[in-house]
């Protein structure tokens, strides 16, 4: 039988983040995080889209050997606190919709990730490194002028769990071990 291919898959949670997959060290598919409006009491509240989500996951899991890098953030100063627990509500909800497909998570920081993609580019580049590594992607949404950061950060973090595995990052996991 002959073995999967391997799918690295990075999340950049929150409501203008994305989701990029590679697939051999390939980029496979980059979506913007797909979220919903739902309006209640007068307000419209955004939510993630949890079942766009999940067929974009199962779709790479049911066939490649698939882990998940969702990036481990923290509070950004000023955040009030109905942001702030919206965003780790967000986060955790991933992480749990990961785990109940049975798919491996990591949490790499900001830090970490940068420190193995960036290598050594200045801060606020990081939209020419991901397109420096992809040139034949676009991560300039239709009618935008700007590079989308959650496409180029999800792309990133992807790349570094690919690294990760083959053990280049110097935090090596491996792959049966890594939903630990």
């Amino acid at each position: 039988m002959q073995a999967k291919p391997i799918s690295v898959i990075g999340i950049d949670p929150g409501f203008t983040g994305g989701i990029s997959a590679l697939t051999e060290g390939r980029l496979a598919s980059a979506i913007p995080m797909p979220i919903f409006e739902a309006t209640g009491k007068g307000k419209k509240r955004r939510s993630l889209d949890l079942n766009s989500i999940s067929a974009f996951l199962i779709a790479f899991r049911d066939i490649t050997e698939l882990t998940v890098y969702v990036e481990k953030v923290g509070v950004m100063p000023g955040e009030g606190p109905v942001g702030a627990f919206s965003f780790g509500y967000g986060t955790g909800q991933l992480t749990g919709l990961c785990f109940g497909l049975g798919i491996p998570v990591q949490r790499p920081s900001p830090q970490t990730w940068k420190k193995w993609t960036m290598e050594g580019q200045m801060k606020g580049t990081e939209a020419a490194v991901a397109q420096g590594m992809f040139p034949n992607f676009s991560f300039i949404l239709p009618r935008c002028r700007k590079p989308h950061s959650g496409l180029t950060h999800s792309c990133l973090i992807a790349v570094y769990g690919w690294r990760s595995l083959l053990g280049q990052t110097g935090d090596v996991k491996k792959r049966k071990n890594a939903s630990k």
